[in-house]
């Protein structure tokens, strides 16, 4: 989808106004890849083939601008096209698809959105027990430090006396390990708080308590009494 938005935003303007939204789907709906309502002025487009194949993607393209062309002529739409009327529109189609697929291979690619985990997330700066909470944590790529809130903890790698990470802007140490479903992460009696945005998947989907996904804090007894 992000190719296809940038190959078309160059085309000319009065060719775009005509399509107010294009959908871009696994499977066609009619009887060629771009289909086109201009009542609705809703464009439907079938992005078929193996994206990393690039004989699939310039044909995907060139079909594309076909469409296109066909909306600029205000030709038919809803039959099957032959060769001759295919060619009927190689003009606009060999006009725009250099520029178009420039665009396309020039695209940067975009780097993958941070994978984020629910997490229990406990100080232990002032002894072996301390508040806790319960929150979504990103990784970074090497996986070995975790952001949480603003901070950044690093793993002590061992080295921790009950516990696992350490704030790297501070140096105080946390336990920080994956939600338990039956809520037994804190090793000691400690109190923790749920983030806003964590209720709904920490009490609904983890614990299976849906009557209790607008509670904000618990006190769990701890694994050592």
């Amino acid at each position: 989808m992000r190719a296809i938005r940038a190959a078309t935003r160059i085309l000319p303007a009065h060719v775009l106004q005509r399509v107010e939204r294009l959908l871009v789907l696994d499977h066609p709906v009619g009887p060629e890849r771009f289909e086109y309502d201009a009542q609705t002025k809703q464009a439907q487009f079938a992005c078929l083939g193996d994206a990393n194949d690039a004989d699939a993607r310039a044909h995907a393209l060139r079909d594309l601008l076909l469409g296109f062309a066909r909306v600029d002529a205000e030709a038919p739409f809803g039959i099957q096209l032959g060769d001759a009327d295919r060619k009927a529109f190689d003009s606009f189609v060999e006009r725009w698809y250099p520029r178009c697929a420039e665009i396309v291979a020039n695209l940067a690619p975009r780097e993958p959105r941070p994978e984020r985990r629910l997490m229990y997330i406990e100080y232990k700066g002032d002894g072996i027990v301390g508040p806790a909470r319960i929150g979504w944590v990103t990784f970074s790529k090497s996986g070995k430090t975790v952001n949480y809130r603003g901070h950044r903890f690093a793993s002590l790698a061992g080295h921790g006396f009950k516990a696992n990470y350490f704030d790297e802007d501070t140096g105080d140490h946390y336990w920080i390990s994956g939600c338990k479903k039956d809520g037994s992460d804190a090793l000691y009696s400690t109190t923790i708080e749920i983030d806003d945005d964590a209720r709904e998947e920490y009490w609904v989907k983890l614990r299976g308590l849906p009557e209790r996904k607008h509670q904000a804090k618990l006190r769990s007894v701890g694994r050592n009494r």
